[in-house]
């Protein structure tokens, strides 16, 4: 099952950014992002926020790379679609 959503997001001057949970391989990863809508580019990290008890799930920079790699395009999608809410 593949699933996104978004949490405290914003769009500030041509930039959306928020909480992104991603459901893949059959587990939940909780990161933020940072979309840049002039250019389409897409960045993941590790999320630091306490509200989302994201200290205790933290990933390598070789699984947040590979995440964004398998999923790049569904999260873009992901991302339009929100934006033209």
């Amino acid at each position: 099952m593949w699933k996104c959503e978004f949490y405290d997001t914003e769009n500030l001057d041509g930039y959306f950014s928020g909480v992104l949970y991603l459901y893949a391989n059959n587990r939940r990863y909780i990161m933020s992002f940072g979309y840049d809508i002039e250019f389409g580019s897409l960045k993941l990290m590790n999320c630091k926020d306490q509200l989302y008890n994201s200290y205790e799930e933290t990933y390598s920079q070789e699984e947040i790379a590979d995440l964004y790699t398998k999923n790049y395009s569904l999260i873009k999608n992901e991302i339009k679609y929100e934006l033209g809410k």
